[in-house]
Order: C-alpha cells, then structure tokens, then sequence
C-alpha cells in the first residue's frame, strides 16, 4: 500500500512525500522530517546530538524565525513541570525515579527521599568518571584473573594427566600380571587333565588288552580241545576202518 501525500506545508521535507512529524533544531533549513527520514537523519555522523521537537507543537504558518523561537520555547518547557505552571524541575525523587519541583514535593512527594537535580547529575557524572578511571585498571584485572584461572587450569590438567597415565600404567601391569598368572594356572590344570586322562586310558587300554588276551586264549584252549577231540574221533573211525578191513580179509 502506497504512502498518502501529506498536506501542503506538512511534507518531509527529506523525502517531500511522507508528513512531517518532526521538527530538528539542529538543522538550519531541512528540518521538517517525518519518522522515517528521522531514523536516516539520526545515523547521519554531523546530525548526531540533535534535539526535536513534535513538529504539533509549532505553528508552521508563521515565519522561519519566529519558528526558532518557537523551537526554543518549547524546550524551555521540558525544563519546567507539567503539572505545576512556572515551577523548574529542580529536584529528584529517588523513590518515584523521577525529576520534580517544589509543589510536587509538598503536595506529592513530602515523605519521599529526594534531592537537588543538580546535586544527583554532579554525583552521576562523578561516578561515571570514576568508572571510565577505573575501567582500563579493572578490566587488566580480569584478564590476569582469567590468565592466571588458565594457568592454574592448565597445571591441573597436566599432573591430572600425570596422575591418569600412571594409573594406566600401574593397571596394565597388574592386569598382565593377572593374565599371566591364570595362563600359568590354566597350563597346569590342562596338563592335570591330560596326565588323568591318559593314565585312564592305559589303564582302560590294559584291562581292556588284558580282557582280550584271557578271551583269545580261552578261544584258543576250546579250539585245541575240540582239535584233540576231532583227531581222536578220525584216529578212532580210522583205526575201525582198519580193522574191519583186516577182518574181512582174514575172513577171505
């Protein structure tokens, strides 16, 4: 959406479109701005540390110079109370955090702590000075604070280190000598184990062979007796065979 143009004599007179809303003191002929010129005029490095006033406070029908003087009446007035006509904003409630006159003090703030305006601004100046004094002292004190935290930071962290890598060392050679120790332990009992069980087996190998040798001969005992048997029954058929031959050829 467009800007609508402002009445005639009411024109920023940066831009010449928007209405001028502002009136700069500083400025000695362009100084009738709007809000949007102001923001721009206020960035200017020379127009820095102007004063304005609402340009509805100034009559712009009447002459230039008349203008200043209007100018500087009106900011006459911020000097002066508001709420009480002709009386100076002389004091200061710090209670309310705000600038008064006599009337407001009687009939306002007679029970608040205040002071003189120009005693409160003497004693801010003061202690701004004071601080921009002590500024470059406090701000080398921290930064020797921070370095020295560094410093002591950093020598922790190194006997830290110290500390963790000796711990790691002393680690490692209990837990080799851990290792080493049950390998010895697990050798033995391996070794244990393989001498039982090879007494086992000769032993089960022997009655085994012993076993075999008591069958075979046994086996062999049998086999030799029906052998001498067999060879008494063909000695005696064949000594029968003979003498039934002999008797039939005596028979002839």
């Amino acid at each position: 959406m467009k800007d609508q143009k402002a009445p005639e004599g009411r024109l920023c007179e940066y831009c010449n479109h928007k209405e001028a809303t502002f009136m700069c003191q500083g400025c000695p002929e362009t100084n009738q701005l709007c809000a949007t010129c102001r923001d721009i005029h206020d960035k200017i490095p020379s127009c820095k540390g102007h004063s304005f006033v609402p340009l509805s406070q100034v009559d712009i029908s009447v002459k230039t110079g008349n203008i200043r003087e209007q100018l500087r009446h009106v900011l006459d007035k911020v000097h002066y109370c508001d709420k009480h006509d002709g009386e100076p904003l002389a004091f200061y409630c710090e209670e309310d955090d705000t600038v008064i006159c006599r009337e407001c003090i009687i009939k306002v703030h007679s029970k608040h702590d205040f002071k003189e305006l120009g005693d409160v601004v003497k004693m801010q100046r003061d202690q701004i000075q004071e601080k921009l004094k002590r500024l470059p002292t406090e701000k080398l004190s921290r930064f020797e604070k921070a370095e020295n935290t560094i410093v002591r930071t950093e020598e922790r962290l190194t006997e830290n280190q110290t500390k963790v890598l000796q711990l790691a060392d002393s680690q490692k050679l209990a837990m080799t000598k851990e290792i080493n120790e049950n390998s010895k332990a697990i050798d033995m009992e391996i070794n244990t184990y393989y001498q039982q069980v090879d007494k086992d087996v000769r032993q089960q190998t022997d009655a085994y062979l012993t076993n075999v040798k008591q069958c075979l001969e046994t086996y062999r005992k049998e086999k030799q007796s029906n052998y001498t048997k067999m060879k008494r029954t063909v000695d005696d058929k064949n000594n029968k065979i003979k003498a039934e031959v002999k008797a039939l050829t005596s028979t002839q």
